[in-house]
């Protein structure tokens, strides 16, 4: 099996440089639905060992629980979140580089450019 894939990643890598290589719409279409499917599939199993119905296939509960599969999900009220402001504190030597680029800036007023 594995030369088979050897072969087939080598007769792509002669078609993309001869620029023989050409995309079939109804192929990659296939293997997107196909990749969901198995996707969902794996989803309903693993949460199914686990214990529970599960979440749907649309995902309604967190992706990178705390501790494992076992965690209890994270639930969000679908209210806006809020964040703590970011506090700045000057240091010494961004007070210092303030002022000696405001001393090197020529006081030539502002300009502005036009295309």
């Amino acid at each position: 099996m594995e030369q088979e894939l050897d072969h087939k990643i080598a007769e792509l890598k002669d078609q993309l440089e001869r620029g023989d290589y050409t995309i079939d719409p109804g192929a990659v279409a296939d293997a997107i639905l196909r990749r969901l499917r198995d996707l969902v599939e794996f989803h309903v199993e693993r949460d199914s060992d686990v214990g529970g119905a599960g979440p749907s296939p649309l995902q309604s509960r967190c992706s990178y629980p705390a501790s494992g599969a076992l965690a209890p999900s994270k639930q969000t009220s679908g209210r806006p979140s809020a964040t703590r402001p970011i506090q700045v504190i000057r240091t010494l030597g961004s007070a210092l580089a303030s002022a000696l680029s405001a001393a090197l800036t020529p006081e030539l007023g502002t300009q502005t450019q036009s295309s």
